[in-house]
């Protein structure tokens, strides 16, 4: 048996060239409501607010898409 400790892929299903920012970064503007929300649903999941929002987009994005794709749809 190897001492080395065998990869983790936790980012494997994500698109190639996915790390860990982007070159440019998306802003928009929420209310202050909603940003306190964010940030506490962030907490709860162990993520900044950036990561939290980015895997939302991700998740909605490329889950979107693959079910559309699926059911071929325009």
């Amino acid at each position: 048996m190897s001492d080395e400790t065998p990869p983790m892929f936790s980012r494997a299903h994500l698109p190639a060239g996915f790390g860990k920012c982007d070159p440019e970064p998306v802003r928009f503007l929420l209310p202050e409501e909603a940003k306190e929300q964010l940030a506490g649903l962030a907490v709860l999941h162990g993520k900044s607010v950036s990561e939290y929002v980015r895997d939302l987009v991700l998740k909605e994005l490329y889950g979107s898409l693959r079910m559309m794709r699926e059911k071929n749809l325009p």
